[in-house]
Formats: C-alpha cells, sequence, structure tokens
C-alpha cells in the first residue's frame, strides 16, 4: 500500500498495482491531449500554435514535439521555413526515438510519427538542401551541405560537385596558390591530376614570366621533375644562342652539358667548323674540343674528308665509289648526285634526300628535287613548291615558294604569288614579298621593280635609287645600266648618272671601256664617263660574245668591211676584211674571198687565208677547219694537229676531239689520253674528274691520275 496525501487532513490508500494503472491512464492522456493538439494545429497550417506546443513538449515528449518541429522548419509556407532548423529538429527527433520505449512508439503511431516518417522527412530535408547547393552550383554551396548535413545519401555526389567547382575555380584562376590550395584540399578529387598539370605549367609561367635566363635556370633547379622542363631547357637554348657562332655554341654546351638541346648544339658547332669538310678543320674541331660526345665520328670524317666520292651505277643502281675505284656506299639509290662538301642528293622511292659520306641518310628522302648544299643551305622542291633547307633536314624556309635562286651575296631571290623578294641564309626576309619583278643582288644592290618601273634597294630593304627606270640592270664595277624613255646611260651607286641616258645601246665592259651607240655611230667611254674614243660611223657587232675591246683592239666596220682600232680611237688596222673576229693572244682572226686566216697588232697576216672556220688562240694554239674537217695551228700558222677530225672542243685545258663518230681526249700538248671510243665525255663539278659514256654505260676518268678508276660492268 502508499499514501497518497493532499495535506495532513486528507489521505488515501491504494494499492501499488492501481497506482500504476493511473499513473499510466494520467500519462496517456498528456501525450494525446497535447501532442494530438500540436499535430491539429499543423494540420491545418496553424504554425504559431503548432510551434508553440511542440516547443513547450521538447523536454517531456523530444521524439514527437522535434518531428513536429522539424516538419514545420521544412515547410516553405510558413515564415518558420529553415532547412537548417528542420535538419537540428529531425535529428533531435531520431535520436530520441531511438531510446523511446516500444510501448511508447506503438501510440505515437497514431499521430503519424515512426521510424519512416522521420526518416523520410529526414531524406526530404537532404533532398532539398541538395538541390539548393546545386541550384547554387558552387563549391561553397556544396561545401556547406557536405558540412551542415552529414551521413546524406546525396554526399558522394555532393563531394564530386564539389571538387570539379573547386577545380573550375582555381583552374579558371591558374595560379600556383589557387591550384596548390585545391590539391591540399582535395587530395582524392578526380580532376587531380589536371590539377597537378596545371599547377606544373603554373610554376613554369609564374617562374619565367621575365623570360630570362636566371629565371629559367632557377626554374629546373626548384621544379626538377617539371613536365615543363624541355620547355625550359629549349628556351634556355634559344636565349643563349641568338645565332649560332662557334664560340657562342660552345659556351653553351660547356655551361649546360645536360641540355636536350646539347646535342643539337655539337653538330651546330660541329658543322660550323667544319663547314669547309677539310680534313684541317676536322683535325682542328679534334684538337680544339676534345670533349666532343662523338669523337669517333670525327675521326671517319677525317678519312672521309680526304676522299671524294663519285656516284657510279650498276644495273640501274647508284652508289659511290673513291677514286681508286672502291665501292664506298653500295648500290641502292635510283639517282645519285655530286656530293657537295659532305653531303649528296639521292633519291630513294621517286624521292630526293640527303646522304652522307658514311652513306647515313642524314635527310630522308621526301623531296621532288633537290639542289645541292651550298654553305650549309639547299633549295628543295616540295609538292611543286620550294623551300631553302639547312644540313639538319629542318626548314630554314618554309616551302610555299614557287621560285628560289640565289645565293648572291649571302642572299636569296624568292617569289610567291608572282611577287618578289629577298631572304638571307637564316631564312630571315630581307625584304617582303613586295616587288613585281626583281633581280639577285650583286655589289651590295639589287634592282627591283613596282608597276613596270624598276629602282636599287640594299640589302637592308632600304631604298638607294628610287623607282623610276623603265629597264635596270645589276651593278658591275660600280655601275649599272638603266634606260629611260627608251634611251640607255650607266649610273653610279648613289645614282648619279655617269653617262647620260641618250645611247641606244650600251654593252658590257671590256678592257676597262664602255661601248656606246647612237645613231649607228659608236664610241667608248671609261668608268667615269669620260668619252676616250669619239663617236665613229658603222660600229661592228658583237662576235663570239666579245663585243668593244679586247687585247687592246675593237673591231670596226667601214663601208662593209672590217678593221680594228685601238684605244685613242685611230683606226690601227685598215678595214680590208670581209669579216673579222677579236684579238685573242694578240692575234685576230679575219676573212677575205670566204677564207679565214689571222693577223697580228701590226696587221700583218702570220697565217694563209685557206680556212673555211677559225677560233680564237688560247694558250698559244688556234682550231681551224677545212674541207670539212678540223686541226690544230700554232701562232706561225703551222699545223700542230693534223685536220682530221670532225669536232674539237676546248675543256679546261683539254681537247675532246671526234673522230668517225667517237670522241677521245688531248691534253695541252696535243697528247692522245684517251682512245677515240666514247659517245660522250663530260666535264663534271671537279675539274679533275671526267665523265665517258659509251654503250649506255659509264667511267669515270681521273685527269690527275691519268687513267680510269671505275666503269660500269660491261663497259
Amino acid at each position: 500500500m502508499i499514501n497518497l496525501c493532499r495535506n495532513a487532513k486528507f489521505c488515501v490508500s491504494i494499492s501499488i498495482p492501481t497506482f500504476f494503472i493511473i499513473s499510466f491512464c494520467i500519462f496517456n492522456f498528456t501525450l494525446n491531449a497535447q501532442l494530438s493538439k500540436g499535430f491539429d494545429a499543423l494540420s491545418q497550417y496553424d504554425f504559431f500554435k503548432a510551434r508553440e506546443i511542440f516547443t513547450k513538449e521538447l523536454k517531456k515528449n523530444r521524439a514527437p514535439a522535434a518531428y513536429g518541429l522539424a516538419k514545420i522548419h521544412y515547410d516553405k509556407l510558413n515564415h518558420f521555413h529553415s532547412l537548417d532548423s528542420a535538419y537540428k529538429r529531425i535529428n533531435q527527433s531520431q535520436d530520441a526515438w531511438n531510446i523511446l520505449d516500444p510501448k511508447k512508439k506503438v501510440k505515437l503511431w497514431e499521430l503519424g510519427v515512426s521510424d519512416s516518417s522521420i526518416i523520410g522527412l529526414k531524406n526530404r530535408i537532404f533532398s532539398e538542401a541538395f538541390r539548393l547547393a546545386e541550384v547554387a552550383n558552387s563549391a561553397d554551396s556544396y561545401q556547406y551541405f557536405l558540412k551542415n548535413y552529414p551521413g546524406s545519401p546525396q554526399q558522394k555526389e555532393a563531394i564530386r560537385l564539389r571538387n570539379n567547382k573547386a577545380f573550375e575555380n582555381s583552374d579558371s584562376s591558374g595560379t600556383v596558390a589557387s591550384l596548390t590550395a585545391f590539391i591540399e584540399m582535395y587530395p582524392d578529387a578526380e580532376d587531380i591530376s589536371k590539377a597537378k598539370e596545371r599547377l606544373d605549367a603554373a610554376q613554369f609561367r609564374e617562374n619565367t614570366s621575365s623570360q630570362t635566363l636566371a629565371g629559367y635556370e632557377k626554374f629546373l633547379a626548384d621544379f626538377p621533375s617539371s613536365r615543363h622542363r624541355l620547355q625550359a631547357e629549349d628556351a634556355i637554348y634559344s636565349l643563349s644562342i641568338p645565332e649560332p657562332k662557334v664560340d657562342v655554341l660552345y659556351s653553351f654546351v660547356k655551361r649546360y652539358p645536360q641540355n636536350r638541346n646539347s646535342e643539337v648544339a655539337w653538330e651546330q658547332l660541329y658543322s660550323l667548323f667544319t663547314s669547309d669538310q677539310q680534313s684541317e678543320s676536322f683535325n682542328s674541331f679534334k684538337e680544339r674540343f676534345p670533349e666532343y660526345p662523338l669523337q669517333e665520328r670525327v675521326h671517319r670524317d677525317v678519312e672521309l674528308s680526304r676522299t671524294r666520292l663519285f656516284p657510279v651505277v650498276q644495273n640501274e643502281k647508284w652508289g659511290y665509289a673513291d677514286s681508286t675505284g672502291s665501292i664506298m656506299i653500295n648500290y641502292q639509290f635510283e639517282e645519285a648526285e655530286l656530293f657537295s662538301g659532305n653531303l649528296a642528293g639521292v633519291r630513294l622511292g621517286g624521292l630526293m634526300g640527303y646522304v652522307n659520306k658514311a652513306g647515313i641518310k642524314v635527310i630522308k628522302p621526301q623531296f621532288s628535287d633537290a639542289d645541292p648544299f651550298r654553305n650549309n643551305v639547299a633549295i628543295v622542291e616540295k609538292d611543286t613548291v620550294v623551300g631553302l633547307l639547312n644540313t639538319r633536314g629542318e626548314w630554314i624556309l618554309e616551302p610555299v615558294y614557287s621560285s628560289i635562286s640565289g645565293p648572291e651575296e649571302g642572299i636569296y631571290l624568292t617569289e610567291r604569288d608572282e611577287k618578289f623578294g629577298f631572304t638571307d641564309a637564316s631564312g630571315k626576309s630581307v625584304s617582303i614579298l613586295s616587288f613585281d619583278n626583281a633581280k639577285a643582288f650583286h655589289e651590295g644592290l639589287a634592282a627591283v621593280s613596282i608597276e613596270g618601273k624598276w629602282g636599287y634597294i640594299d640589302s637592308n630593304a632600304k631604298d638607294v635609287i628610287a623607282i623610276q627606270f623603265e629597264e635596270a640592270e645589276s651593278f658591275i664595277n660600280g655601275l649599272a645600266k638603266v634606260s629611260i624613255n627608251g634611251e640607255y646611260g650607266l649610273i653610279n651607286k648613289n645614282g648619279k648618272f655617269i653617262i647620260q641616258p641618250k645611247y641606244s645601246a650600251i654593252s658590257e665592259i671590256s678592257d676597262g671601256l664602255y661601248k656606246l651607240t647612237s645613231g649607228g655611230k659608236c664610241s667608248f667611254a671609261d668608268n667615269e664617263g669620260k668619252i676616250v674614243v669619239a663617236p665613229g660611223p658603222n660600229c661592228a657587232e658583237p662576235v663570239l660574245g666579245v663585243d668593244g675591246f679586247s687585247n687592246g683592239f675593237s673591231r670596226v666596220e667601214r663601208k662593209g668591211k672590217k678593221g680594228f682600232i685601238n684605244k685613242t680611237g685611230r683606226l690601227a688596222i685598215p678595214a680590208t676584211y670581209d669579216d673579222a673576229g677579236y684579238f685573242s693572244d694578240g692575234l685576230a682572226s679575219v676573212s677575205k674571198r670566204n677564207k679565214w686566216g689571222f693577223i697580228n697588232k701590226a696587221g700583218k697576216p702570220v697565217t694563209e687565208f685557206t680556212y673555211e672556220a677559225v677560233w680564237a688562240f688560247r694558250d698559244g694554239k688556234a682550231r681551224v677547219k677545212k674541207a670539212g674537217l678540223m686541226g690544230m695551228i700554232n701562232k706561225d700558222g703551222k699545223v700542230i694537229l693534223p685536220l682530221s677530225y670532225e669536232d674539237i672542243i676546248e675543256l679546261n685545258g683539254y681537247y675532246i676531239v671526234t673522230l668517225k663518230g667517237k670522241k677521245s681526249m688531248l691534253d695541252n700538248n696535243l697528247k692522245m689520253l684517251l682512245n677515240a671510243e666514247y659517245d660522250d665525255i663530260r666535264k663534271t663539278a671537279y675539274p679533275e674528274i671526267l665523265q665517258l659514256l659509251k654503250d649506255g654505260k659509264m667511267a669515270w676518268y681521273h685527269l690527275g691520275m691519268k687513267r680510269v678508276y671505275w666503269k660500269e660492268d660491261g663497259m
């Protein structure tokens, strides 16, 4: 029994079972009455009353009261709406629910409070909070969601989206600080590898913004594993070598031996130092640069530099042999050119490339045509356009031009889209493609044309002589022939007329004089414009390419007859001949009654007039022709080579003679070197080497050794 007493005057005694029944009834009444009112108010959108009830019930009935408050804060239709508050209350409700007596949970079901309703509301809160984060779509909005709504089903996606936006922000900023912060804060982000690449680029950009050697060197020291290491090395190479010179290149390889361009610099240095391909140059290189990493190459090139190689052919395949006839590069090419320096053009698979004397394809076949290298630069054609190539196979000038010629005085004349310009051997434009026509440089100036008029520029593309002439020739000995109104004159390099433009023709200089023609008369002037031979009638036309004076005499014509004047203008040899050549070796060819002979400077005959054709004397010998056959005479008129040959051609001091359709060769003393059995005998780029052709076969003849040192099988 227990006593329930209001005061001392009133006491009631009841049994213990009866107390528990009464207590339960009182609790049940309180729970249902207050909470029911709260949930009824909530269903009627009386948020103020519901909030008041639930707030009061929090201490006694946390699970349902916090749930009711969570619903109020979740609902957007009231000014108590707050997802953060809703999330706080639903967590309180869930925590209280988890420890609530099961019997009490049963009664709360009647009010709509249950596991599923609490979890459902919590998930809706998560979803709405995540939706708002997505609407804002910023790294901060996703971070706020993750911080304030932990354990959400959207957590992984929120992390991914936050990381993506954070990466976008740092990438947009592009600074080392922003990218570093991203990597440190989000090491597991899916864009982490991109961020590291961007950071690498930002480190390179920010640390080398000065674009100085010191900046690039410090970058390499601070970031040795950077993906931009090679770019920094290239920048150091470019800054160190503004133009390739031996001392500059050597300084680079000494200072930066680990730079990836060190090998290229050594190659440039080697090519520059040994550009003449002489053994002395190779030996000097070996002594001066003992640290050169390819010493075996130097040894090989020393030997090869002493060796001349010549193209040879067997079964329509070409290779190279030395002057002993030994095959140095096997037969393999469809075409083979003579070596120019240490490289020779070869054709393989229909395309041209270059090999060195070791047979290595230094520049792979890729061109439709390829010229020999000159000063380590070659003009090559690719896909119908031409460009300039260096000996490493790199474009000095991209192949976009319709033509390139030169170099003259180190400058190439270029043409593209019918416009002309000039480029030096480094590919640097001396003048852009701005001229309608142009001629090569001579004596520092080039004639250029715009809209049909000509003038002159210098090698800096500066207008030296204004565009004004109808025609303009290149400068020779400081003077150039130009025309105005159809008349010719001579100007100096200042554009001043040395000889006024009033002549119908001006010949090239000969014997120090110019021949001036006007009105059918000719005169002669020196290179200062002074007339040294007064105008005379009926000047003779040029003969065999010679015009004006030769050996002190010039051919003239008087009344249809030929004679000679001297440099005073006096008729030194009367005009009594039907025709005349020019003086050479002190003798001139003249003809009477269609027969030719020779006279001396005194005008006296030194031979009989018996020949149907003669050629000028050279080295005391002249070729003559009689009865269709040729021979040779000396200056006394004596026959020194019988007149029994069909043809005689002078070739570098030797004579190629044709007998019964076959060619042989004589030396300068007219001694027979080759028998008359060849279809052709041709000179080559090497004065001591001749090419012999017979029955479609080829051989090489060495004038120094006076023998055939190689011949094709079957010849």
